[in-house]
């Protein structure tokens, strides 16, 4: 293993390919050059101070089994199919695959408005971390580890920098008071503590009972607030969540949730890695969806065919930057349904948990037509709903098809954005 005593970080030297780095100084600042630099984004970097080894840039501190943990990820890093793709989810997964310790984990950052981060998604250069946690997690290319928090966010604009106060259930005003209630015994008057005080004494306004000891001559009845003003009294405010970026005042019920997970390798990263071949990839039953590679060959020979009576259909579940809990299970709701819709003929692939392609080889158009009715049937119950659903086809054959499937596929399925 090649060693240097100290390196600046800004010194060509220091770029060269190192087993591991062992840092005696993490400042943040540093860590964040180190892990961003070319030949450094999946190297192991350990921490030499007791105070920082949970620094989520970095993998601890040194391991007494130093050596078999360098031996296993130089292994790795030969077996990499992935080692030559530069592409921000290859990069994420080589990270995932050199030590079995690493997770994608979130730490608090109170800069933003979510609250939570990914610091190594950023380092990576993955963009809409949130959004591509989810579409990473439903190919299972990563699996989710562990629950770290979950967060209450605004329906306007999805903040969780919320204040939840309490307030008049009766007019929504903020001033209320609590106000302590006596209950006299001799003749069973439920009053406002203020109406029983003479001078330092409690004097039953309606009897004149002198109120002394209590549980003999009086007691306390539940607690009641008390609006100044509309004057209603109650006995539970209504708690509602002012955001404190956009304003918004939000019910409790109308409150989206995040939850933020740890995530590591999964099966179809792990996969990918070794073979460069997803299983997703794989051939499926008569019916079931298909990866992006056999999707890819049935539509170049659908084209081949030269048949005008297949067509490619494009349905896209819009929904809002910031992926909700409640988004998520709309959004899988809203994948069975479209997918029970379409006839056994169907060729159908998820090309990522908001797009959702289909080819129909046979009686195209007629088959489209219909599919579309019945998407629009599901559009409008949503109209309560966040998620929008837009729904394109396209007949083939497509001259541009033919030299560049891909590339073609890719424009179609990007309309949407």
């Amino acid at each position: 293993m090649t060693t240097l005593d100290a390196c600046d970080l800004n010194d060509p030297v220091s770029r060269q390919a190192f087993d591991a780095i062992v840092v005696d100084d993490p400042r943040v600042t540093d860590l964040a050059l180190l892990r961003s630099a070319p030949d450094d984004k999946t190297t192991p970097i350990f921490l030499n101070s007791q105070d920082a080894k949970d620094h989520p840039l970095a993998d601890g501190g040194l391991p007494d089994d130093l050596a078999t943990v360098l031996t296993k990820a130089r292994a790795r890093q030969d077996k990499n199919a992935l080692l030559q793709d530069q592409s921000s989810e290859a990069v994420v997964l080589s990270w995932l695959w050199h030590l079995d310790t690493r997770t994608v984990a979130p730490v608090i950052d109170l800069s933003r408005p979510e609250i939570y981060r990914y610091p190594v998604l950023d380092m990576l250069g993955v963009e809409a971390a949130n959004t591509w946690l989810v579409r990473a997690c439903q190919r299972e290319l990563i699996i989710p580890i562990s629950v770290i928090d979950r967060t209450r966010n605004c329906a306007t604009c999805a903040s969780a920098h919320l204040n939840y106060v309490d307030r008049c259930p009766y007019c929504d005003a903020l001033d209320i008071k609590r106000e302590q209630a006596i209950h006299c015994f001799t003749c069973g008057f439920v009053g406002e503590q203020g109406l029983f005080r003479r001078a330092e004494r409690l004097i039953c306004p309606k009897c004149d009972t002198a109120l002394k000891h209590i549980g003999t001559d009086y007691d306390r009845p539940i607690e009641r607030m008390r609006c100044c003003g509309c004057g209603e009294r109650f006995n539970d405010p209504r708690i509602k969540a002012t955001c404190l970026e956009c304003g918004t005042i939000n019910a409790q019920t109308d409150l989206q949730t995040h939850t933020f997970r740890s995530y590591g390798l999964g099966p179809a990263g792990e996969a990918l890695l070794k073979g460069g071949r997803s299983p997703e990839d794989q051939v499926r039953a008569f019916g079931e969806a298909v990866g992006p590679e056999q999707f890819l060959w049935t539509l170049s020979w659908l084209n081949s065919m030269a048949r005008s009576n297949s067509v490619v259909a494009r349905v896209d579940i819009l929904d809002q930057p910031e992926v909700s809990d409640q988004d998520r299970a709309r959004t899988q709701s809203l994948r069975d349904q479209i997918g029970s819709l379409l006839p056994e003929t169907a060729v159908l692939h998820y090309r990522d948990p908001n797009t959702i392609m289909v080819l129909f080889p046979e009686q195209g158009q007629d088959q489209t037509k219909e599919f579309v009715q019945r998407i629009k049937s599901i559009g409008d119950a949503q109209k309560n709903s966040p998620l929008k659903l837009t729904v394109d086809a396209i007949t083939l054959p497509q001259p541009r098809i033919g030299p560049d499937a891909r590339g073609w596929l890719d424009r179609f399925a990007d309309k949407a954005n």
